[in-house]
Protein backbone atom coordinates (compact mmCIF):
# COMPACT_ATOMS: atom_id res chain seq x y z
CA UNK A 1 0.00 0.00 0.00
CA UNK A 2 2.82 2.34 0.46
CA UNK A 3 4.22 2.01 -2.88
CA UNK A 4 1.07 3.20 -3.50
CA UNK A 5 0.46 5.86 -2.12
CA UNK A 6 4.40 7.21 -3.19
CA UNK A 7 3.26 6.68 -6.69
CA UNK A 8 -0.18 8.59 -5.72
CA UNK A 9 1.89 11.05 -4.07
CA UNK A 10 4.05 12.04 -7.05
CA UNK A 11 1.76 12.28 -9.18
CA UNK A 12 -0.25 14.77 -6.62
CA UNK A 13 2.62 16.85 -6.16
CA UNK A 14 2.91 17.42 -10.26
CA UNK A 15 -0.22 18.02 -10.25
CA UNK A 16 0.14 20.86 -7.42
CA UNK A 17 2.99 22.24 -9.29
CA UNK A 18 1.44 22.79 -12.50
CA UNK A 19 -1.29 25.11 -10.61
CA UNK A 20 1.08 27.90 -9.86
CA UNK A 21 -0.18 30.91 -9.27
CA UNK A 22 -2.54 29.23 -5.20
CA UNK A 23 0.56 27.50 -5.28
CA UNK A 24 2.90 30.67 -5.21
CA UNK A 25 0.42 32.69 -2.81
CA UNK A 26 0.10 29.67 -0.22
CA UNK A 27 4.21 30.39 -0.47
CA UNK A 28 4.51 34.27 -0.38
CA UNK A 29 1.39 35.84 1.37
CA UNK A 30 2.02 34.40 4.41
CA UNK A 31 6.04 35.78 4.17
CA UNK A 32 5.19 39.26 3.11
CA UNK A 33 1.99 39.84 5.66
CA UNK A 34 4.15 38.91 7.93
CA UNK A 35 7.25 41.28 6.89
CA UNK A 36 4.42 44.12 6.50
CA UNK A 37 2.84 44.03 9.87
CA UNK A 38 5.81 43.63 11.61
CA UNK A 39 8.35 46.15 9.99
CA UNK A 40 8.77 47.45 13.52
CA UNK A 41 11.30 44.78 14.68
CA UNK A 42 13.49 46.38 12.52
CA UNK A 43 14.12 49.23 14.75
CA UNK A 44 12.90 47.55 18.08
CA UNK A 45 13.89 43.80 18.07
CA UNK A 46 11.24 41.76 19.92
CA UNK A 47 11.82 39.32 22.89
CA UNK A 48 11.74 35.68 22.34
CA UNK A 49 8.35 35.04 23.64
CA UNK A 50 6.97 37.90 20.84
CA UNK A 51 8.92 36.30 18.22
CA UNK A 52 7.23 32.64 19.21
CA UNK A 53 4.12 33.87 19.67
CA UNK A 54 3.70 35.47 16.26
CA UNK A 55 5.64 33.12 14.19
CA UNK A 56 3.72 30.02 16.18
CA UNK A 57 0.40 31.92 14.67
CA UNK A 58 1.34 32.38 10.84
CA UNK A 59 2.95 28.51 11.51
CA UNK A 60 -0.61 27.65 12.47
CA UNK A 61 -2.12 29.62 9.14
CA UNK A 62 0.27 27.82 7.11
CA UNK A 63 0.03 24.05 7.94
CA UNK A 64 -4.41 24.43 8.41
CA UNK A 65 -4.67 26.43 4.94
CA UNK A 66 -2.62 24.43 3.30
CA UNK A 67 -4.17 20.90 4.46
CA UNK A 68 -7.70 22.23 3.97
CA UNK A 69 -7.18 24.19 0.41
CA UNK A 70 -4.95 20.91 -0.29
CA UNK A 71 -6.09 17.58 0.85
CA UNK A 72 -9.45 17.92 2.15
CA UNK A 73 -10.69 20.17 -0.84
CA UNK A 74 -8.91 18.57 -3.39
CA UNK A 75 -10.82 15.19 -2.08
CA UNK A 76 -14.29 17.17 -2.69
CA UNK A 77 -13.65 18.00 -6.14
CA UNK A 78 -12.29 14.42 -7.15
CA UNK A 79 -15.78 13.37 -5.75
CA UNK A 80 -17.50 15.54 -7.63
CA UNK A 81 -15.14 14.89 -10.78
CA UNK A 82 -15.27 11.37 -10.55
CA UNK A 83 -11.38 10.80 -10.68
CA UNK A 84 -11.73 9.86 -6.85
CA UNK A 85 -14.34 6.67 -8.27
CA UNK A 86 -11.38 6.12 -11.07
CA UNK A 87 -8.51 6.41 -8.44
CA UNK A 88 -10.08 3.82 -6.09
CA UNK A 89 -10.72 1.36 -8.97
CA UNK A 90 -6.80 1.96 -10.01
CA UNK A 91 -5.78 1.38 -6.38
CA UNK A 92 -8.25 -1.03 -4.84
CA UNK A 93 -8.58 1.37 -2.08
CA UNK A 94 -9.18 4.86 -1.14
CA UNK A 95 -6.57 4.79 1.64
CA UNK A 96 -3.91 4.74 -0.90
CA UNK A 97 -5.21 7.93 -2.93
CA UNK A 98 -5.94 9.78 0.66
CA UNK A 99 -2.53 9.07 2.10
CA UNK A 100 -0.77 10.06 -1.25
CA UNK A 101 -2.91 13.46 -1.26
CA UNK A 102 -1.58 13.92 2.58
CA UNK A 103 2.03 13.21 1.79
CA UNK A 104 1.61 15.78 -0.71
CA UNK A 105 0.33 18.41 0.96
CA UNK A 106 2.36 17.91 4.23
CA UNK A 107 5.48 18.31 2.41
CA UNK A 108 4.41 21.35 0.88
CA UNK A 109 3.21 22.69 4.16
CA UNK A 110 6.95 21.76 5.21
CA UNK A 111 8.32 23.48 2.39
CA UNK A 112 6.19 26.79 2.80
CA UNK A 113 7.66 26.62 6.77
CA UNK A 114 10.62 26.96 5.81
CA UNK A 115 10.66 29.60 3.06
CA UNK A 116 8.89 31.82 5.41
CA UNK A 117 10.43 31.06 8.47
CA UNK A 118 13.43 31.82 6.47
CA UNK A 119 12.61 34.94 5.03
CA UNK A 120 11.73 36.38 8.34
CA UNK A 121 14.95 35.34 9.75
CA UNK A 122 16.84 36.78 7.24
CA UNK A 123 14.98 40.20 6.99
CA UNK A 124 14.45 40.57 11.17
CA UNK A 125 17.82 38.58 12.65
CA UNK A 126 16.13 36.39 14.32
CA UNK A 127 17.58 32.74 15.32
CA UNK A 128 16.71 30.41 11.91
CA UNK A 129 18.35 27.19 13.03
CA UNK A 130 16.09 27.10 16.54
CA UNK A 131 13.22 28.48 14.01
CA UNK A 132 13.45 26.21 11.53
CA UNK A 133 13.40 22.97 14.15
CA UNK A 134 10.53 24.08 15.91
CA UNK A 135 8.65 24.89 12.79
CA UNK A 136 9.27 21.47 11.83
CA UNK A 137 8.60 19.83 15.15
CA UNK A 138 5.52 21.70 15.25
CA UNK A 139 4.39 19.80 12.18
CA UNK A 140 5.17 16.51 12.97
CA UNK A 141 3.26 17.12 15.83
CA UNK A 142 -0.16 18.47 14.57
CA UNK A 143 0.02 16.72 11.12
CA UNK A 144 -1.77 13.74 12.09
CA UNK A 145 -4.25 14.72 14.07
CA UNK A 146 -5.17 17.74 11.90
CA UNK A 147 -5.43 15.34 8.95
CA UNK A 148 -8.00 13.18 10.46
CA UNK A 149 -9.76 16.35 11.32
CA UNK A 150 -10.34 18.00 7.69
CA UNK A 151 -11.30 14.37 6.51
CA UNK A 152 -14.83 15.62 7.82
CA UNK A 153 -14.80 18.33 5.52
CA UNK A 154 -15.10 16.05 2.45
CA UNK A 155 -18.25 14.10 4.14
CA UNK A 156 -19.75 17.88 5.25
CA UNK A 157 -19.32 19.64 2.01
CA UNK A 158 -21.32 17.94 -1.04
CA UNK A 159 -20.93 20.81 -3.51
CA UNK A 160 -17.19 21.39 -4.92
CA UNK A 161 -18.60 24.86 -5.94
CA UNK A 162 -18.69 26.06 -2.58
CA UNK A 163 -16.29 24.27 -0.97
CA UNK A 164 -13.09 26.85 -0.97
CA UNK A 165 -15.49 29.70 -0.18
CA UNK A 166 -16.81 27.86 2.76
CA UNK A 167 -13.84 27.11 4.10
CA UNK A 168 -12.02 30.16 4.07
CA UNK A 169 -14.91 31.72 6.06
CA UNK A 170 -14.63 28.94 8.54
CA UNK A 171 -10.85 29.56 8.41
CA UNK A 172 -11.25 33.47 9.15
CA UNK A 173 -13.61 32.53 11.97
CA UNK A 174 -11.29 30.45 13.82
CA UNK A 175 -8.53 32.80 13.53
CA UNK A 176 -10.39 35.20 15.26
CA UNK A 177 -11.58 33.10 18.01
CA UNK A 178 -8.55 31.44 18.44
CA UNK A 179 -7.48 35.22 19.12
CA UNK A 180 -9.07 35.94 22.25
CA UNK A 181 -7.46 34.60 25.13
CA UNK A 182 -7.09 35.15 28.65
CA UNK A 183 -4.31 35.36 31.15
CA UNK A 184 -5.39 32.55 33.52
CA UNK A 185 -7.32 29.83 32.31
CA UNK A 186 -8.60 26.68 33.84
CA UNK A 187 -7.92 23.31 32.80
CA UNK A 188 -11.49 23.21 30.98
CA UNK A 189 -11.10 26.35 29.26
CA UNK A 190 -7.57 25.61 27.82
CA UNK A 191 -8.96 22.53 26.38
CA UNK A 192 -12.15 24.34 24.96
CA UNK A 193 -9.89 26.95 23.52
CA UNK A 194 -7.54 23.95 22.15
CA UNK A 195 -10.54 22.43 20.00
CA UNK A 196 -9.84 25.20 18.00
CA UNK A 197 -6.72 23.86 15.32
CA UNK A 198 -5.36 27.42 15.34
CA UNK A 199 -4.93 27.17 19.05
CA UNK A 200 -4.10 23.65 18.90
CA UNK A 201 -1.22 24.20 16.48
CA UNK A 202 -0.17 27.30 18.52
CA UNK A 203 -0.18 25.03 21.82
CA UNK A 204 2.38 22.62 20.35
CA UNK A 205 4.57 25.44 19.18
CA UNK A 206 4.93 26.91 22.26
CA UNK A 207 5.38 23.64 24.34
CA UNK A 208 7.89 22.18 21.85
CA UNK A 209 10.12 25.72 21.74
CA UNK A 210 11.74 24.58 25.24
CA UNK A 211 13.14 21.56 23.25
CA UNK A 212 15.10 23.56 20.92
CA UNK A 213 16.40 26.30 23.90
CA UNK A 214 13.44 28.88 23.99
CA UNK A 215 12.29 29.57 28.01
CA UNK A 216 8.86 30.19 27.62
CA UNK A 217 7.58 29.37 31.03
CA UNK A 218 5.13 26.54 29.33
CA UNK A 219 4.83 23.98 32.03
CA UNK A 220 4.13 20.44 31.81
CA UNK A 221 0.46 21.04 32.23
CA UNK A 222 0.22 21.88 29.25
CA UNK A 223 1.07 18.87 27.64
CA UNK A 224 -2.50 17.29 29.09
CA UNK A 225 -4.96 19.33 27.09
CA UNK A 226 -3.28 19.23 24.04
CA UNK A 227 -2.97 15.27 24.02
CA UNK A 228 -6.53 14.99 24.58
CA UNK A 229 -7.30 17.20 21.81
CA UNK A 230 -5.00 14.99 19.49
CA UNK A 231 -7.38 11.83 20.86
CA UNK A 232 -10.27 13.73 20.02
CA UNK A 233 -9.15 14.80 16.32
CA UNK A 234 -8.52 11.56 15.89
CA UNK A 235 -11.72 10.00 17.02
CA UNK A 236 -13.67 12.31 14.99
CA UNK A 237 -11.87 11.66 11.73
CA UNK A 238 -11.94 7.85 12.02
CA UNK A 239 -15.61 8.57 12.55
CA UNK A 240 -15.82 10.30 9.07
CA UNK A 241 -13.73 8.35 7.71
CA UNK A 242 -16.34 5.35 7.65
CA UNK A 243 -18.54 7.67 6.41
CA UNK A 244 -16.72 9.22 3.32
CA UNK A 245 -17.36 7.98 -0.18
CA UNK A 246 -15.89 8.01 -3.35
CA UNK A 247 -19.13 8.77 -4.80
CA UNK A 248 -20.60 12.53 -5.11
CA UNK A 249 -24.01 12.43 -3.72
CA UNK A 250 -24.91 15.59 -5.95
CA UNK A 251 -23.47 15.02 -9.01
CA UNK A 252 -23.69 11.90 -11.58
CA UNK A 253 -19.84 10.37 -12.28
Amino acid sequence: MMRKSWNFTLVFFKMMLHEKLPYLWTLLAPVLFFIYNKWEWKEQPPGDADVLRQMGFYWSYIIITVLVNGLSISLVYQKDSGFLKTYQFLAGSKLPIVLGLAMTYTLQAWFCLIVFTTASSVVFGLAWPQLILLASLTLLAVVIPIGFLVITIPVLVKKSASAAVLMNIVIIALIYISGERGSELGFWAVLLRDLNPFAFTAGWSSLLSQWVGYDTGASAARLLPLLIVFVVYLVIGRGFWRRFRSLSTTTRT
